[in-house]
C-alpha cells in the first residue's frame, strides 16, 4: 500500500521515483520475462514483444511506461554498475564499479540521508536518448544511510537474490578467493555484488552496532 511505502520512505529518508528495473539474460525467454512486460509493451507501442538476447527492462509503476534496453544496442558492455561515492566506515572494504543484475529501484535521497554508493548505467548514445527522455537520472542512489538518531541503511535493489550457495563454511572459505578474481565483472549470479559490497557492508554494520562483537568474527 502506498501509505506503508511512504512511511518506510520517511524512515529511511528516501523517495522512490516510480521506476524499477532488472537484467534478463534472454529477453525472449517465455517464462523468465514477466507476462505483464509483454502486455505493457503492446499497450504502449501497439507492437508485439519481439526482443531477444540480453538486456534490461525498466518499468514505471504509475505512468505505464516501460523501457526495453538491449545489451550492445542501447546498453554498453558494462551494463549497470554500482560506484562507491565516498569513504565511510560502513563502506570500508567495499569495492567500486560492481555489476548489478537483479531488481533495482530508482530513488532520490532526502535530507538526512547520506548516499554511500550510486548506480550508473552504461548507455550508448541511442540508449542515453531513451533514458533521459523518460526522465531517468544518469546516476542515482544505490546505498544510503541515516545515522541519527538510529542507524538506518537502505539498499535500493534486490540484495538477497543470488544463485550462490552460502553458509558459514562457504563464506569463510571463498571470501578471500572471490575478492581476488578478475572474473567478477563477467558473471550474472550477483557474486561480485555479494562479495564486494554486501558482505563488507554487513560486517561493517555489525561492527558499528556491536564494536568487538562475535557477529563480525562469524563472518570472517
Amino acid at each position: 500500500p502506498k501509505a506503508a511505502r511512504l512511511r518506510m520512505e520517511n524512515i529511511f529518508r528516501v523517495r522512490w521515483q516510480g521506476w524499477a528495473g532488472r537484467y534478463f539474460e534472454e529477453l525472449g525467454h517465455e517464462t523468465e520475462v514477466p507476462i505483464w512486460a509483454h502486455r505493457k509493451w503492446k499497450a504502449q507501442t501497439g507492437q508485439d514483444w519481439n526482443f531477444s538476447g540480453p538486456g534490461w527492462i525498466v518499468d514505471h509503476e504509475e505512468n505505464k511506461k516501460i523501457l526495453v534496453l538491449r545489451l550492445d544496442h542501447e546498453i554498453g558492455p558494462k551494463g549497470l554498475r554500482i560506484h562507491k561515492t565516498k569513504d565511510h566506515p560502513l563502506t570500508k572494504g567495499v569495492d567500486t564499479d560492481i555489476p548489478f543484475y537483479f531488481w533495482f529501484d530508482v530513488i532520490e535521497a532526502l535530507p538526512g540521508a547520506q548516499v554511500l554508493a550510486e548506480y550508473q548505467m552504461d548507455l550508448t548514445p541511442e540508449g542515453r536518448k531513451i533514458w533521459t527522455e523518460a526522465g531517468l537520472p544518469l546516476r542515482f542512489p544505490a546505498l544510503t544511510a541515516v545515522e541519527y538518531p538510529s542507524l538506518r541503511i537502505y539498499m535500493a535493489g534486490d540484495a538477497s537474490d543470488t544463485d550462490l550457495i552460502l553458509g558459514p563454511t562457504g563464506i569463510a572459505g571463498r571470501q578471500s578467493f572471490e575478492s581476488l578474481g578478475q572474473f567478477k565483472h563477467y558473471q550474472s549470479d550477483q557474486g561480485a555484488f555479494f562479495w564486494e559490497l554486501y558482505l563488507p557492508l554487513l560486517k561493517n554494520t555489525f561492527a558499528k552496532i556491536h564494536p568487538g562483537g562475535g557477529a563480525v568474527q562469524a563472518l570472517r
